[in-house]
């Protein structure tokens, strides 16, 4: 296998540790669950930002939630450290912070299930 096979593998079980984990966490709601997985699958891994965040109208549309619960997840979720909200300083709206510790737990938990992949 070359080293892009290695790299797209080691991604892919990344982000199978990374989802499965936030999946099975007994701190979250599953509501927070939804909303935190879904931020992170618009967001960009290099920054741990979302900040294609569409509103929270079109937001709740997608999750097929009430505006409400995604409003009242969001403020939890912050609360409880995984996301902050930033103002954006040129349009309305926010720009989401996404908690890069996160990321970092499932990397290392992949480096040492997966040693291989990253060996060459």
């Amino acid at each position: 296998m070359d080293r892009k096979q290695l790299a797209e593998q080691f991604c892919s079980r990344l982000w199978d540790a990374f989802f499965s984990s936030l999946r099975g966490t007994e701190t979250l709601t599953p509501c927070e669950k939804r909303v935190l997985e879904k931020l992170w699958l618009l967001g960009t891994i290099k920054t741990s930002t979302c900040d294609a965040y569409p509103g929270h109208a079109e937001f709740a549309r997608s999750l097929k939630l009430s505006e409400h619960r995604v409003k009242l997840a969001l403020k939890k979720l912050e609360m409880k450290g995984f996301i902050k909200a930033v103002r954006r300083l040129r349009r309305a709206g926010f720009v989401y912070l996404l908690n890069p510790l996160l990321l970092e737990a499932a990397y290392d938990c992949t480096k040492r299930d997966y040693p291989d992949l990253l060996a060459s």
